[in-house]
């Protein structure tokens, strides 16, 4: 039972990196356009998404400017400039309620990809964007005020935590403090079906997959299928 309960904490240790992909440093990328574009792409996807009762929440807090979090992208040069002074090791990172993404070198065609319509992996970027859309609106229902504001805050001190093992061991405690064993399989297995409803032509694998640049299917797969007899 203590193992199963350790695979249900590392797969889900994943929740906060998904469609949060790592971007390339360019110097005719403008960073500031780029998040004020990005969230204006956010809204779109918000107002016109395909299945909008599943992003009902999301939206309403977007639009009111109450989501109780923001996202950055920022240069990796501003990372070691400013922020390693400040004590913060990894990344992605959060500071003050904000989730900021560290641009580095292996994933800015993905950015421009969600920004440039017609960019040949447009509609790859959207499904991942509605993915983590999908994602906040889940984490959203089985959460409180109180328990998102604690996760934050939690995560802000861990991404001063220079040690591999002792920063999984926070985000590990954090996630059992706050989600149970079967809350976790369920969140899974509804953003599967949600995923499954949105786009029916699309695999939540293969989206998961294609965001994080690595496959991860026979990973969930195993996951949801050890552990479905914790209901």
């Amino acid at each position: 039972m203590a193992s199963r309960a350790h695979r249900i904490l590392q797969i889900s240790a994943l929740l906060p990196y998904l469609a949060l992909p790592a971007l390339a440093q360019n110097n005719d990328f403008d960073i500031n356009l780029v998040n004020r574009n990005f969230k204006v792409l956010v809204s779109q996807r918000l107002n016109n998404f395909p299945k909008s009762q599943y992003v009902k929440n999301t939206r309403i807090l977007f639009i009111n400017n109450r989501l109780g979090f923001d996202l950055k992208f920022i240069l990796g040069e501003e990372f070691e400039k400013q922020n390693k002074d400040a004590g913060i090791v990894s990344f992605p990172f959060v500071n003050n309620k904000t989730v900021f993404v560290v641009i580095h070198e292996n994933g800015i065609k993905k950015l421009t990809a969600a920004l440039d319509a017609a960019h040949p992996e447009h509609e790859k970027m959207l499904r991942s964007i509605d993915l983590f859309l999908l994602a906040n609106e889940l984490i959203f229902e089985i959460t409180s005020d109180a328990q998102r504001n604690d996760i934050l805050q939690t995560f802000a001190q861990i991404s001063k935590i220079s040690q591999n093992e002792s920063r999984q061991k926070a985000v590990m405690d954090m996630l059992a403090k706050h989600f149970s064993a079967s809350k976790i399989v369920r969140f899974f297995l509804s953003l599967r079906l949600r995923f499954g409803e949105t786009y029916p032509d699309t695999g939540l694998f293969e989206s998961i997959s294609y965001t994080l640049d690595k496959d991860v299917k026979e990973q969930l797969s195993k996951f949801l299928l050890d552990n479905l007899s914790v209901f």
